[in-house]
């Protein structure tokens, strides 16, 4: 299950949260569990694909952020600008 969502997130930390997500639903869940014609690890790859695709839209919604790293640089024009700036203070 955790390869299959990393394959489709890229990233180990959203596939280990999508992972222990599907856990957790299965657990609170579990009373829900009929058995018929799908066995437990289908019943469980469907809680995860569900929760995949909910995370995908979640994911849609969101504006993207740029890393710390990327967000603490400031382009040269800018460094330049700023002091240029500060100067006529």
């Amino acid at each position: 299950m955790y390869r299959y969502l990393l394959s489709r997130t890229g990233q180990p930390v959203d596939a280990e949260e999508l992972t222990s997500r599907t856990f957790l639903n299965a657990l609170s869940s579990l009373d829900t569990y009929r058995g018929g014609g799908a066995n437990f690890g289908s019943w469980l790859m469907s809680i995860a694909h569900n929760l995949l695709a909910n995370w995908y839209r979640a994911k849609g919604r969101r504006p993207s952020t740029a890393t710390l790293d990327d967000a603490a640089e400031v382009p040269a024009e800018d460094r330049k600008s700023t002091r240029l700036n500060s100067s006529h203070v």
